[in-house]
């Protein structure tokens, strides 16, 4: 039997949870690894973490979709190496597979032994370098280099559920160490408002979930009021930051919003100066299919011309084999299911473009086929790299 105790129990609850989304019919995602971790004693530990307050396994569920999309687009935007501090049970490595990129996992010895024994017996290959230690207390830094992490390589960090039980001096150590030593490096992680930690939300429900987890030996006690205060100390900048309740919106629209918590539990991803776009072997941010897009009223013009180019009209999405090195793209992201795509705006000038005006693009979506409207804000303008990191306009 699973011992569901502390810190490194939260695991399995957590485990537990996730598995909820292979049930559903459209699932947000699919995990057909997880299930190979859970028995009788972790399904009764979440279950008595969840029974006053439901809403609990939502957040999970959601959360895990918004991690694997930016593993997804950090992947495509050429991340080399995944590192997953206080990795628990996650089973991206598994899940993602990519010959061109390196995982790497840092938490409790014996939750990696049983992760590790339990793909094993089932002829899964672990696909990733475990790091049996705290990534806190016994130097992160020191444990990569002993074991074959490049610091050079552009990484993508996933820190999910780790915040809220460390204290602001060990996320900032964290967060600056990641930012200042990784040459290219983005992380995503998630955090409570400080009003849930202090429970002063003034909902029971929320009071009553906190204390759940600290009876079961794992309190929080850490939360962010202001990310872009905390991003600026460890030298990153906010790439993206969303909340529960706004990814509850964008992927269950119909449904109301069942917990206040969901306001208070946001999810986030930031980056060093280096890493914004990166170079992909094989593909950048794509379209997986082609898909009709209408520009109008949109000027566009290269930095070098005195007067824009009146671009209107339908213009294919389509699937790029390969950034063409130096090319300038126009990026956007889904407003639903939030993948990004690139549009080839100017593949041999050397000039950026310029979006201005009044420019309106209706997009359908190569992915979930949802129809959107963008304004040129709602754009990015992106170069290539070429053979470093790319800049942006």
């Amino acid at each position: 039997m699973t011992e569901i105790q502390k810190v490194a129990g939260t695991a399995f609850v957590v485990a537990e949870f996730r598995n909820d989304e292979n049930q559903e019919a459209h699932p947000l995602y699919r995990d057909p690894f997880v299930p190979l971790f859970l028995d009788l004693e972790s399904k009764k530990a979440a279950d008595r973490i969840s029974r006053s307050f439901p809403p609990v396994r939502n957040n999970v569920r959601l959360r895990t979709r918004y991690f694997d999309d930016q593993l997804r687009l950090q992947i495509e935007r050429g991340r080399r190496q995944i590192l997953i501090l206080g990795a628990g049970l996650d089973t991206r490595p598994q899940r993602f597979p990519d010959r061109d990129v390196a995982y790497f996992e840092i938490d409790a010895p014996t939750t990696q032994a049983f992760k590790k024994a339990r793909l094993e017996e089932n002829n899964i290959d672990p696909n990733t370098t475990y790091i049996g230690a705290d990534y806190v207390t016994d130097g992160m830094l020191d444990l990569l280099k002993r074991n074959g992490f490049d610091f050079g390589l552009p990484t993508h960090v996933i820190w999910e559920g780790n915040t809220m039980y460390l204290d602001d001096a060990a996320v900032c150590h964290i967060l600056s160490d990641l930012m200042g030593r990784i040459a290219s490096c983005s992380t995503s992680f998630d955090y409570f408002a400080d009003k849930v930690i202090r429970n002063e939300t003034g909902d029971p429900e929320i009071t009553d979930v906190v204390g759940r987890f600290a009876a079961m030996g794992a309190p929080w006690t850490y939360g962010i009021d202001n990310l872009a205060e905390l991003a600026a100390r460890c030298g990153a900048k906010v790439l993206d930051c969303v909340t529960i309740a706004d990814l509850h919106r964008t992927f269950w629209p119909g449904q109301p919003l069942a917990s206040p918590l969901y306001d208070y539990y946001s999810l986030c991803t930031v980056h060093n100066a280096a890493s914004y776009c990166c170079r992909r072997r094989t593909a950048g941010i794509v379209a997986k299919a082609p898909s009709a897009t209408s520009i109008t009223n949109a000027l566009v013009r290269r930095r070098s011309m005195p007067q824009g180019i009146q671009f209107t009209g339908d213009y294919e999405v389509t699937a790029l084999q390969a950034l063409i090195p130096g090319g300038w793209y126009i990026g956007f992201a889904c407003k639903r299911c939030r993948q990004h795509f690139a549009i080839l705006s100017d593949p041999t000038e050397t000039g950026a473009l310029e979006l201005s005006g009044a420019a309106t693009f209706s997009v359908t979506c190569p992915n979930c086929e949802t129809r959107s409207q963008y304004s040129a804000r709602e754009l990015v303008q992106f170069q290539a790299a070429q053979g470093g990191p790319s800049s942006t306009a």
